[in-house]
C-alpha cells in the first residue's frame, strides 16, 4: 500500500503487491543480482491490490521454505505460505545465546560445494511485524555441507563441522559449543 496518505494521481492508496525471484548465481556478487518478476505466478493475492502496512517473514510450517504473512489497513492479515516443491535442500539454523541474549549481529558463513554463503542475524524487521529468527540456507541440490562458522556479537567464533548439520532439518546451536 502506499504510505503517502493523499498520493498524487494516477496514485492510490491501495496497490498491487509483487513477486520477484532471485536470479543469483554462483560467484555473482550481490550487487550484481537480477529479479525476475513473476506476480502472475504468485496466485490470487497477488491479483488484487491491497494496502499493506507490514510483512513478516518466516517458516511457519517448519518445511524450510520462507513463508510470509502480510498484515493490512482495513482488511484481514494474509498468511502466503511457500509450497513451491524444487528437490532442492536447505539448512536452518537456530541461534542462542547465553541468558537471554539475542544473536543479533551474528554473522554466519556456510560452506558447501565450494561456495561461501553469508547470512547475518538481523532485529527488527517491517513496520509492526517480526521475523523468524531462525537462518534458512538454500543449499540446492548438495546432500552434504563441508562447514558453518559462526561470529557471535560477544567475538567468540564457532565453527561446526559439516557431518554435524544434516540438510533439510533445524539445527540449534549455542554460543560456543561448536569446535573452534
Amino acid at each position: 500500500g502506499h504510505v503517502v496518505h493523499f498520493p498524487p494521481p494516477p496514485g492510490t492508496l491501495r496497490q498491487r503487491p509483487a513477486l520477484l525471484r532471485n536470479m543469483r548465481q554462483p560467484g555473482m556478487a550481490s550487487f550484481d543480482v537480477p529479479f525476475e518478476q513473476v506476480t502472475d505466478q504468485g496466485g490470487p493475492y497477488f491479483q488484487k491490490q491491497h494496502m499493506g502496512r507490514g510483512a513478516a517473514f518466516g517458516d511457519i510450517d517448519n518445511d524450510g521454505r520462507i513463508d510470509v504473512v502480510i498484515n493490512h489497513m482495513n482488511e484481514p492479515a494474509a498468511v502466503l505460505r511457500n509450497v513451491l516443491d524444487n528437490g532442492n535442500h536447505w539448512i536452518g539454523v537456530n541461534l542462542v545465546r547465553p541468558g537471554k541474549a539475542e544473536p543479533v549481529g551474528a554473522e554466519l558463513i556456510l560452506e558447501v560445494d565450494g561456495q561461501k554463503l553469508h547470512r547475518t542475524c538481523k532485529g527488527g524487521g517491517s513496520y509492526l511485524s517480526a521475523n523468524d529468527k531462525r537462518i534458512v540456507f538454500g543449499i540446492g541440490k548438495a546432500t552434504k555441507v563441508d562447514r558453518l562458522t559462526i561470529h557471535w556479537p560477544s567475538g567468540q567464533t564457532d565453527v561446526w563441522p559439516g557431518d554435524a548439520l544434516r540438510p533439510d532439518r533445524y539445527h540449534r546451536i549455542e554460543e560456543s559449543k561448536g569446535r573452534k
